[in-house]
């Protein structure tokens, strides 16, 4: 028995790293990067991360096909001349670079990607805080925008200079919360894809949780595999008890951790990736896996388990959007605003959303997605309930005297899993 169950543990752990072999070859956003890597990890000084349609060319395809000159073509604003070329200095996340889905519109124009891929949110700030220019192009999830805003990180975006914005589902193309558009009307970013989280759960063992509450039952003991995630056990917990992660006060903030404390009490594990947590999904030795995530589905389905669901329990979820954003003191903005438009080509989105496992934000790219892509996400009918289901949230303060900081959280969470 006890060879049995060391032959079971290697297989589980085997199973878990081809997982988090299959998310690094895909190469995701900054956030399922860091957890790809391991612990997603908040500093005391400053909170790291948690963690493409109506193109100028008919003939656009998965290569970028609407590229090639120097002459830009929207199909409702006529043409914007722009001169596209040149080294386009590139500040994001190791995969929004889409090496292989770009490759043809950089060849094509004559842009040589200079990439710089910084390891949590943290780098991305403090390399724009230094004020030395030296990019072109940065992304930003929506958490970030206040802060963003009051360092006076963006150059304002010129709209007719991105054509296929008129391709956005209306949702993405709205002002909500100005994490896009400012009040003013002013643009600050140019939202490309994003993503949910919120509870996953093994359709073959047990049914669809109606409340995260759900998970806390006595039966379900040691059948829930916890990440370790805190900005997401804190965002989703702080939703569940109708508060914003980014406004904890103390009494909030101590109500909020003991519930994520009962969640800790009924895990069998706390997975350092998600990898290690979808395996233990797809082992049958966990039912649970909080937090959740859309692409968790995807990579238990590659590992033969097709009866892993997202659930979206009535208190709802969280997700975050990525937007492109051009920095002050960018030399090659035209070549940023190619890029920008380029991801927006519909067969683009549909080819992103299927490597990044996220979803699309352009309508046009519906029905060009991979029946993989479109059954991660099964929302594009009804994109703005499912906003009302889940938030874009913010983060915590780096400092403050009334709300719980970055910094704090860190240390709840580990005595949490203490």
């Amino acid at each position: 028995m006890d060879r049995q169950l060391l032959e079971a543990e290697r297989a589980r752990r085997e199973l878990a790293v081809r997982i988090d072999h299959a998310i690094a070859r895909r190469e995701w956003s900054r956030r399922e990067l860091l957890r790809r890597s391991g612990l997603v990890l908040l500093s005391t000084a400053a909170i790291p991360s948690f963690l493409a349609a109506c193109g100028g060319d008919d003939d656009d395809d998965a290569s970028g096909g609407g590229g090639g000159s120097d002459t830009m073509t929207g199909a409702d604003t006529g043409e914007v001349e722009l001169d596209i070329g040149g080294q386009m200095d590139f500040l994001s996340w190791e995969g929004y670079d889409l090496p292989d889905i770009m490759s043809g519109w950089l060849d094509e124009n004559g842009v040589t990607l200079n990439p710089s891929y910084p390891g949590n949110h943290d780098e991305i700030t403090a390399k724009l805080a230094a004020g030395s220019g030296g990019f072109d192009i940065f992304t930003y999830y929506q958490g970030y925008k206040d802060l963003y805003r009051e360092l006076d990180f963006f150059e304002p975006i010129d709209e007719a200079k991105v054509p296929n914005l008129s391709g956005l589902m209306p949702f993405f193309a709205s002002d909500i919360g100005n994490y896009w558009v400012e009040s003013d009307g002013t643009r600050t970013g140019v939202p490309w894809t994003f993503s949910i989280n919120s509870l996953n759960y093994d359709s073959s063992q047990v049914d669809e949780p109606s409340s995260y509450n759900d998970i806390l039952e006595p039966e379900f003991k040691g059948k829930v595999v916890v990440v370790d995630d805190p900005l997401g056990g804190y965002t989703i917990g702080a939703l569940i008890k109708g508060y914003d992660v980014a406004t904890l006060t103390p009494d909030q903030e101590a109500e909020v951790s003991a519930f994520l404390e009962e969640v800790v009490g009924q895990a069998r594990a706390i997975a350092p990736t998600y990898g290690d947590a979808t395996s233990q999904l797809v082992s049958g030795q966990a039912a649970f896996i909080f937090p959740g995530w859309a692409a968790i589905n995807s990579f238990a389905a590659d590992a033969g388990n097709d009866q892993v669901k997202l659930a979206i329990p009535s208190e709802g979820g969280m997700a975050t959007t990525d937007a492109w954003a051009i920095p002050r003191g960018a030399d090659n903005v035209d070549t940023a605003y190619g890029w920008m438009n380029e991801t927006l080509v519909p067969q683009i989105q549909a080819d992103a959303a299927a490597y990044l496992v996220g979803g699309t934000v352009v309508t046009d790219a519906v029905p060009l997605l991979s029946p993989a892509a479109a059954e991660t996400y099964p929302y594009y009918d009804d994109i703005e309930g499912l906003f009302e289901q889940v938030t874009l949230y913010g983060i915590p303060p780096q400092e403050s005297d009334e709300y719980m900081t970055a910094s704090q959280m860190a240390e709840n969470w580990t005595e949490i899993k203490a």
